[in-house]
């Protein structure tokens, strides 16, 4: 009983360390190996943010509002008959991006690429770009203020990335924008490029703003106040509305 028990203790003992050699192995021999591997795997990482919030006035009527647009990239690194053979069939869905303009963008690129960004298309042209092995969708909103410059100071304006550079967009953007989800394109086995994503539950959610703002009562005021500064020929002028009573 006794040498058995030193026979299993042995393997066990042989076992861990042929455990601990392989870790051994892996994290400090071949450590950057490994790395170096990893990051050719990698090849995107983005943000993607959910729909920002909405702006209306007192009485629930819109200020700033979005609409979907789409992004279209690809990962140019095979440019043989077949990569050209969808950047064409692309060419003829989306016919604003001619064949000769995309094969410039990718000619001379292996990693990441724009074909086209802010891109409004139907349901039925978007299916068709989905089934492009090649071509990538991204799903984004675009910015669009109703009432074009009714109380424009005010509500601000959002940049490229719908981030708020000024007004209410700005201070405001943190509730408005929410937090962004993580998306990760890696290589599969074949060297396609495979979209990974974080639990949409970590992202938080944005959020619409109410202000106290009449958009009847403002827009009244704004034209009043740009007649009277164009009558006087003034520099500027500034304007209050008020209940008399």
């Amino acid at each position: 009983m006794k040498t058995r028990i030193q026979l299993v203790f042995l393997v066990f003992v042989l076992l861990f360390s042929l455990v601990a050699a392989k870790a051994f192995y892996i994290q400090v021999v071949n450590k950057e190996r490994l790395l170096a591997y990893s990051r050719s795997q990698f090849l995107r990482e983005t943000r993607e943010y959910p729909n920002r919030g909405n702006i209306y006035d007192r009485n629930g009527t819109s200020l700033a509002i979005n609409v979907q647009i789409f992004n279209i990239f690809t990962f140019p690194r095979d440019k043989g008959p077949v990569f050209r053979k969808e950047l064409a069939t692309l060419a003829k869905i989306v016919p604003e991006l001619p064949y000769n303009h995309l094969w410039t963008k990718v000619k001379n690129r292996r990693k990441y690429t724009w074909l086209a960004r802010k891109v409004k298309r139907s349901e039925i042209q978007l299916e068709k770009i989905r089934k492009l092995e090649s071509s990538h969708l991204e799903a984004h909103s675009d910015r669009v203020y109703p009432n074009h410059e009714l109380s424009a100071q005010v509500l601000g304006f959002v940049g490229v990335d719908n981030g708020g550079l000024a007004g209410i967009e700005r201070f405001q953007n943190k509730k408005l924008r929410g937090e962004a989800q993580i998306v990760r394109y890696m290589r599969d086995a074949k060297g396609r490029p495979v979209k990974y994503e974080t639990d949409i539950a970590v992202a938080t959610p944005s959020e619409d703003i109410t202000l106290s703002i009449d958009k009847e009562l403002q827009g009244t005021m704004e034209a009043s106040l740009k007649e009277a500064v164009l009558y006087h020929k003034a520099l500027r002028g500034g304007a209050g509305v008020m209940d008399a009573e």
